[in-house]
C-alpha cells in the first residue's frame, strides 16, 4: 500500500517545465480526454460526478476556484479529517483506461508549448521539486507549496482540479493504512543500497529502471514486483 501512496504523490509531483498564451493546462486536459476515445465525454462526465460527490461529502462547499482552494488551506492547517471512501484514480483505471495516456498527453503538449502560458505550470513543478527535496514531509507541506504558487483564478481549472482529486486520493491511503510520506533514509548498509530500486525520470518524462528506460506501464509491473 505505501507503493500506492507514493505512485499518487509522483502523479501529483510529474508536470514538465517550459515557458509563453493559452493555458497549457487547458492543452494538457484536452489532449487526456481525447485519449479515452469513445469514453471521451464519459471522462468528462466522470470529472463532474466526482465533484458533485466531494460536495456532497463536504469535502469542498462547492465547485468554485474559492472553495477547492479552500480545501487545500484545511490540509495546509492539519485540518484534513475527511472520511471519503471513493477514489479518483480508480474510477479512472476501472474506465478500463492507464494513466499512461495521461503521461503521454504530459509529453506531447511539452514538445509544442510555443504558443501556451506555461507559467504558473512551471512554478507548481518548481514547488514540488523543493519539497521532495526534504528529508521529511507531510500533507501540509504539500498543500502549502502549492498554495505558494498558484493564484486562485488556478484552482478553478480542471487540471488543478484532478489534482485535488488526487490529493484528496492520498489522505485516503495514508490514512486507512496508516502510512506515512515517503522519507529519505541515509543507508549506511552496502547491501540495502544494492537492492534497492533505482527509478528515474528525465525532463521529457522518460522512465529509467536501474538505468534501463521503461515504459509506463512496464514501471509499474516492476514496482508491483519489487
Amino acid at each position: 500500500m505505501k507503493k500506492i501512496c507514493l505512485f499518487l504523490i509522483l502523479m501529483l509531483a510529474l508536470t514538465f517545465c517550459y515557458g509563453q498564451m493559452m493555458r497549457v493546462e487547458h492543452k494538457l486536459m484536452d489532449c487526456w480526454y481525447q485519449s479515452f476515445g469513445d469514453k471521451r465525454e464519459d471522462a468528462i462526465e466522470m470529472v463532474k460526478i466526482h465533484e458533485l460527490y466531494l460536495i456532497e461529502k463536504g469535502v469542498i462547499e462547492d465547485n468554485t476556484a474559492k472553495s477547492y482552494r479552500a480545501f487545500y488551506e484545511m490540509i495546509a492547517k492539519g485540518e484534513d479529517n475527511y472520511k471519503v471512501p471513493r477514489s479518483f484514480y480508480i474510477a479512472i483505471e476501472n474506465m478500463g483506461s492507464s494513466w499512461e495516456n495521461y503521461y503521454e498527453c504530459k509529453k506531447a503538449v511539452a514538445k509544442n508549448t510555443i504558443y501556451s502560458d506555461t507559467s504558473n505550470l512551471t512554478k507548481y513543478d518548481s514547488v514540488w521539486k523543493s519539497i521532495l527535496k526534504k528529508n521529511t514531509y507531510t500533507r501540509a507541506d504539500i498543500a502549502k507549496g502549492i498554495l505558494s504558487v498558484l493564484d486562485e483564478d488556478d484552482f478553478g481549472l480542471d487540471y488543478y482540479k484532478i489534482r485535488a482529486f488526487i490529493m484528496q486520493d492520498l489522505i485516503i491511503v495514508s490514512e486507512r493504512w496508516n502510512l506515512e510520506l515517503p522519507k529519505k533514509h541515509k543507508y549506511t548498509n552496502q547491501k540495502e543500497l544494492d537492492a534497492a530500486l533505482k527509478i528515474d525520470v528525465d525532463k521529457n518524462l522518460n522512465y529509467f529502471v536501474q538505468n534501463e528506460i521503461k515504459s509506463f506501464n512496464g514501471l509499474k509491473e516492476i514496482v508491483k514486483e519489487y
